[in-house]
């Protein structure tokens, strides 16, 4: 087979099309299979259970039905060989801006951006409301993946009325997340006050306290979005360890722990370099630190010296939005790649987007990979790939690891199969995933002259394709245009706009349709 039409047959996998291989999968089954999926070989990483080893896993009607050595092939109706591969429980993004529609304007579509990436469980962190909450339940119901919530303490939601103390209603919001406890999780309060002078309306911690007021009414945690300030016009100074010791509670989260360095910064950091001694007391004392990473809170110059003197992230979250999604952000695995730049192990990266966020949202269910839960599973590799990691800044940081997710599954069934790996064994042909919004592939990659882009799109609509750098950037355009459903081909030369050439390095192709965005990474090697 030539090479374009293998990669085509690779694109299309997921429009019930052939997949990437021929191989049959033992006797067909008789329709009494003791599993509906097996994976069979990968490497399983488990924090909550300490397990980090080669091992199969068996799904049976939505629920993990085995993990052990060798279970037999044949009483399995789906099969997928993922030697090689590491198996763990699906990901768990904590902090998250999912309500499309919400008049913030930031949303994406969390649920759909997130399949590919071996997401099964997003958090929206106070988009919505208790006004605008019926809303978001039924944008909810409606996610491909598992969409929660904290739920905002002003009543209009993010960037509605959150400035305006009249609207933290703490008993309203309370009532809201006991109503629907299967997908509030807890108030978040954000933003804050930030720069204005303070006034008898405006009082320093007016959003923090109504947020807790409303989290111990409810008996959820709270989410803070902090902005400290220095003491001014008779007002007194709100500190960041006046956050952590004095306010927040043991389970309640500040995300954002690695955040900016400016003239409000976050002082991670004590003027010796050394990591504040509050902080660390703070987590010790099992107050939660989440990365929300974001377009502005992940600086190297605090994480790097932060994870070296052992102060780790109790989760790590994209903070993702349209103003992050093409750079620099991407993805949660391409922030969890970060993190193994900075030395930390991947098992306890694992950790970090699996167990650890369920268990601060108080879902036990969730981001475990064991007998009779939820089988919520992410099938990735480790990919060997030099790359330059920036943070918000443009600063870079050196890593040779991408974590890249291959199979996504989501109470029990197969949401994402990037390479037709799953196999249904009566048939002997890939089983079917429910199909993307687009599926993206590039040859050669890497290139060092010219690169064959091919872009298959499962509805016709107004596309964007482009190319941006580590920062989120975008270098050139390629497509701005109405698309037609099917498969579409272009040629990228490793230049800009302007047709100047680009340095070496790892760029992103981006495709968008709406609020839809899906990544592929390309490495341009001159």
């Amino acid at each position: 087979m030539e090479r374009r039409a293998f990669l085509r047959s690779c694109v299309l996998t997921g429009f019930g099309t052939a997949g990437l291989a021929s191989r049959a999968h033992g006797t067909p089954g008789s329709g009494t299979e003791e599993y509906d999926l097996l994976l069979q070989g990968g490497h399983v990483i488990d924090p909550a259970s300490a397990l980090s080893a080669v091992r199969d896993v068996a799904v049976k009607d939505g629920v993990i039905a085995a993990v052990a050595r060798d279970l037999p092939e044949h009483a399995a109706r789906q099969v997928a060989d993922v030697r090689g591969l590491y198996v763990s429980p699906g990901f768990v993004d904590l902090h998250v801006h999912g309500f499309v529609g919400h008049a913030s304007g930031l949303s994406v579509d969390a649920g759909e951006n997130g399949v590919g990436h071996g997401v099964t469980t997003v958090v929206d962190a106070g988009t919505s409301g208790a006004d605008d909450l019926p809303a978001f339940v039924a944008l909810a119901a409606r996610s491909p993946v598992r969409m929660l919530a904290f739920l905002n303490i002003a009543r209009g939601g993010m960037y509605v009325s959150e400035q305006d103390p009249r609207s933290f209603a703490s008993e309203a919001a309370a009532q809201a997340v006991l109503a629907h406890p299967e997908l509030c999780v807890g108030i978040k309060s954000a933003h804050y006050w930030t720069t204005e002078p303070y006034d008898s309306a405006h009082l320093p911690w007016a959003s923090v306290d109504a947020g807790l007021a409303a989290a111990r009414a409810c008996g959820r945690p709270a989410m803070f979005d902090f902005c400290p300030r220095p003491a001014a016009a008779g007002w007194p100074a709100r500190t960041y360890r006046e956050l952590l010791l004095d306010r927040m509670m043991p389970g309640d989260l500040h995300t954002h722990c690695y955040a900016r360095i400016s003239e409000y910064q976050f002082p991670v950091l004590d003027e010796r370099g050394k990591v504040n001694q509050y902080i660390l007391e703070a987590q010790a004392s099992g107050r939660l630190l989440d990365v929300g990473h974001g377009g502005g809170s992940f600086h190297w110059a605090n994480a790097e010296p932060a994870v070296q003197q052992g102060y780790l992230p109790d989760s790590i979250s994209t903070d993702l939005h349209r103003g992050n999604i093409n750079g620099p952000v991407f993805s949660l695995p391409y922030v969890m790649s970060k993190f193994l730049a900075l030395g930390v192990p991947l098992e306890e990266v694992v950790r970090r987007v699996t167990v650890n966020p369920a268990k601060a949202i108080l879902r036990p269910d969730l981001g475990r990979l064991q007998v009779a839960l939820t089988a919520d599973l992410a099938v990735f590799e480790l990919a060997w790939e030099p790359t330059r990691f920036l943070d918000v800044q443009g600063q870079a940081r050196a890593g040779d690891r991408l974590i890249e997710n291959l199979i996504t599954v989501c109470g029990g069934k197969v949401l994402f199969d990037r390479d037709g790996r799953v196999w249904d064994r009566r048939t002997g042909i890939p089983a079917e995933a429910p199909a993307p919004f687009v599926r993206l592939a590039s040859y050669p990659n890497p290139f060092s002259s010219s690169t064959t882009i091919v872009v298959t799109v499962r509805e016709a609509g107004p596309a964007i394709l482009g190319i941006h750098d580590g920062l989120g950037q975008r270098v050139v355009t390629l497509a701005d245009e109405l698309l037609a459903a099917g498969t579409h081909e272009y040629t990228w030369q490793g230049t800009d706009q302007t047709g100047r050439s680009l340095a070496s390095g790892v760029y992103f192709l981006s495709f968008s349709q709406g609020l839809r965005t899906m990544n592929h990474r390309v490495s341009l090697v001159r």
